[in-house]
């Protein structure tokens, strides 16, 4: 659950939900189009919406701590992205 207060922020270049004990990211991610760092590390995901692989400013994702067990071969349209953690 993202407040509707902070999708109104469609300008937002970062967004860091880390340590919330989420469990799923709403596909209203997509509104975030100039997000270049995200993070929600140490949280409870076991997937990631597809939404968030059509963010191309993305620069920096932080995922690790989490539930992953795969990711979106959507990963591959990130062609600004230069870290990924994935750290377990």
């Amino acid at each position: 659950f993202i407040p509707n207060q902070i999708l109104e922020q469609t300008d937002l270049e970062e967004l860091w939900i880390d340590d919330n004990q989420i469990k799923e990211i709403p596909e209203e991610i997509a509104c975030f189009i100039h997000l270049k760092r995200f993070s929600a590390y140490k949280n409870n995901l076991t997937q990631l919406p597809e939404s968030l692989f059509s963010l191309m400013n993305l620069e920096r994702i932080n995922i690790s701590v989490n539930q992953l067990s795969s990711l979106s071969d959507g990963l591959g349209n990130l062609t600004r992205l230069q870290v990924l953690d994935l750290n377990h």
